[in-house]
């Protein structure tokens, strides 16, 4: 992996604001995880952070949050999971209104774009 991941993430929110993170990590064969990169976005942030717009309650929003950029190489037999959630407690402090996110799925809704190089030795 080299780059950053990218979800494009189609949602509504039942407030006036909301959070979106996106989680992804490496699971070894056993189980454990170890996270690789995150990103997140306040939906009311999503024109930038010089002011925040509030987002309509149920309305669908297509947002965009970018993880940090990483250079990570998966081990053989492990997987690469990619979490969207509203939250990323203790990671970020969530000062959104109450409420609930509903995130888009399937054709038409949420994607996930990651960048990978593949070295063959």
């Amino acid at each position: 992996m080299a780059g950053d991941v990218t979800a494009k993430v189609r949602a509504a929110f039942s407030a006036t604001d909301g959070n979106i993170a996106v989680v992804v990590e490496d699971v070894a064969p056993d189980g454990t995880a170890v996270r690789i990169t995150q990103g997140w976005l306040k939906a009311g942030h999503r024109f930038g952070h010089h002011r925040a717009v509030p987002v309509r309650p149920g309305k669908t929003y297509d947002l965009e949050i970018r993880t940090w950029p990483t250079h990570y190489r998966l081990p053989a037999g492990h997987s690469l999971r990619v979490t969207v959630s509203s939250d990323d407690y203790p990671e970020i402090d969530s000062d959104a209104p109450e409420g609930r996110v509903d995130l888009r799925v399937g054709r038409g809704g949420t994607t996930i774009e990651l960048t990978t190089w593949n070295r063959r030795t």
